[in-house]
Formats: C-alpha cells, structure tokens, sequence
C-alpha cells in the first residue's frame, strides 16, 4: 500500500484516518508493524485491556485532579479524594472493555497498590513542584518535520519557572526503570521536548519522566531526558524514518516475549501468512 495524496496530513489521513503522526503510533509500528496496522489501520477492535495499562491510566485521573487543585488554588485533595478519581477512571476503562487482571491478582490487590502508590506521589516533592503550572493534559500539536504528518501529543504537566519550562510525563512502573526502559522512553521525551518548544518561546525546556513503582514500598524517582541537538535529531529520525515505512505498506509481525502475551491481537498474528 503506498499512500498518494500529496501533503503528509492528507497522506496519513488516508492512511488511518488521522492526519497526524502520534508517538504512541510510532512505537506500536517498532515493536510490530502487523499491531501498528491492526489498531491504526485496520482499526481492529481490541476487546480487553491489561490491568496495569487501567492502572496507569486511573492513576493519571487522579494525578491529574491533584494538580488542578494547585493550579486553580485549592485544598490539596486528600488520599480518598484521589482514590475515588482513581476509581470512576477505572470503571469508565471497564466499561469500555474487559480488564484483564495479572496472574494471582485481584481488585482488592489492585486497591491497596492504588492507595500505596498516591501515597507515596502526594508525599513526594514530584508532587509539588517549584515553578508555576502552565499546562495540565496539553494536547499539542505541530509540524515538526518536512514530509511527515503534523505530530501530536499530550504533554501530562508543563510548569515554568524564571529560567526554564519544565515538561514532566508520570509513570508507573513494576520496579525502577531498567537501562532498556529509559531508551524506550527517549523517543517521546525528545518529541515531547520539541513540542514544548512551541510555546517556550526563548527559555529552554526540560523533560523528566517521573516514575512510581507499585512495590510494597513504592518509590518515586525522576529520570531525566537527553534533550539535547544530537538527541532532537535523532529523534526526529526515527520519526522520519518509521512514517516512511509505514507509507510502503509492509506490515509484518514482530514475535516478543514481552509484547505477545497481551497483545490484543496475537490470534489475527497467528493466523498471519504473509
């Protein structure tokens, strides 16, 4: 399949009716080109969801009304305010579609790692940092690269101090984050960073992922993005260069012993021929 129409906003809307790029997307295709045309594409349904991807997300709802209570200047919300946002977000997830619990995991596991994980965000500095918040759930979107779709994302907290905008993406994690996994996170730091410059105007602009483990004991640490030239161009390369595989229309799988098992779907990849 290779896409016609002119402008890449045009070509990608073509493509999968969205005429952007999204770095998520992007990362589906690196780890299976047969996922990225399933989901983007083909728009396969995916009819359940693991629990440690709702848990993210709940724990964003309540991230998120934690630091719009800051911005807005009001009473810090308090445990239960937070565990009752945690869980009407993951409700609407189970409402969408199934939510597939870990091996020797239930819902009351799930509700004292959620309790233990605010506990351990609302006590922490990442929870109250210095600066001015200028952005909570920021769609962004811009052109950042010639002959590549507009690129969109949605930054979690853009704060600025006098000498810096500080972009920060939130995370849960099993355990602290491994070597592999701050290179897997690289790519949307560095797209992220240059988003940020779409409003920075002349400060420069940092990007830190914050992420809290689900251990008995969660912790909280801050893991720093290479924005630097060399990193943004490479970046911007990878972005390049996916898009422009993805316009060749050789979609393929990708066997993982990490991805597969909760791929939603490894039936239609197993039934794959070429």
């Amino acid at each position: 399949m290779i896409a016609t129409a002119e402008h890449p906003n045009d070509v990608a809307e073509a493509l999968t009716g969205r005429s952007y790029l999204s770095v998520s997307a992007v990362k589906t295709f690196m780890k299976c080109p047969l996922a990225y045309k399933a989901k983007y594409i083909d728009k396969l349904p995916e009819n359940s969801v693991s629990s440690a991807l709702a848990f993210g997300r709940s724990i964003h709802a309540s991230v998120e009304i934690w630091f719009r209570a800051r911005l807005e200047g009001m009473t810090e919300p308090t445990t239960d305010d937070l565990l009752s946002e945690f869980w009407d977000e993951w409700k609407a997830c189970e409402q969408e579609k199934e939510v597939r619990l870990g091996k020797n995991e239930d819902v009351t596991k799930v509700a004292d790692t959620a309790a233990r994980v605010i506990e351990a965000f609302t006590d922490s500095d990442a929870a109250r940092p210095e600066g001015s918040i200028v952005g909570i759930e920021e769609e962004l979107r811009a052109p950042l690269l010639a002959n590549v779709p507009d690129v969109l994302g949605r930054l979690d907290l853009a704060v600025e101090s006098d000498d810096v905008i500080k972009v920060v993406d939130f995370k849960t994690a099993k355990s602290k984050w491994s070597d592999a996994q701050r290179q897997d996170a690289e790519l949307q730091g560095v797209i992220y960073a240059e988003l940020a410059r779409t409003f920075a105007g002349a400060k420069p602009v940092q990007v830190e992922f914050i992420v809290v483990t689900k251990t008995k004991t969660p912790s909280v640490t801050i893991e720093q993005v290479d924005t630097s030239d060399r990193a943004i161009e490479r970046g911007k390369a990878i972005m390049a260069a996916v898009w422009q595989a993805i316009q060749t229309g050789n979609f393929f799988p990708s066997p993982s012993i990490m991805s597969c098992p909760t791929c939603p779907y490894r039936s239609r990849c197993e039934a794959w021929t070429g």
